[in-house]
């Protein structure tokens, strides 16, 4: 029975079928990709790869895909905002950010079943927001 998990990150540094043979005769049996790095193509050669030293060696290697979230990313503060256990701090599309607001680019937040205009939310940090 197996007992320990070998996980490899696949990059550019590893990406090739000799070095993935290599890691795999090494020990790896499951190989993790990061989706928010590289292009399709080198994730698609990468998989192949490894399904490719597998069969070569009549082993099993699973393979570990993690998915890139949205990138909610903060705007530009026109001046420092001082974050406070319990204060509510509010999360603006920064084309309607007032001051005092936290700017957001990521103007698909507001509408989530989640969050919506003034349905108060907590961050995993437990500061209250609301969104405007």
């Amino acid at each position: 029975m197996l007992r320990t998990i070998v996980i490899c990150t696949l990059g550019p540094e590893n990406l090739s079928p000799d070095t993935i043979l290599a890691m795999v005769q090494g020990g790896m049996n499951l190989a993790h990709l990061n989706m928010s790095h590289e292009e399709r193509e080198g994730h698609g050669a990468a998989v192949g790869f490894v399904r490719d030293a597998a069969i070569q060696l009549g082993w099993l290697v699973g393979i570990m895909v993690d998915l890139s979230g949205p990138k909610i990313r903060v705007g530009e503060l026109t001046a420092p905002i001082e974050l406070e256990r319990g204060k509510m701090v509010v999360l603006a599309p920064d084309d309607r950010v007032r001051p005092g607001e936290i700017p957001s680019t990521y103007h698909s937040l507001l509408g989530t079943p989640s969050m919506s205009p003034g349905r108060p939310t907590r961050c995993g940090w437990n500061i209250s927001r609301e969104l405007r």
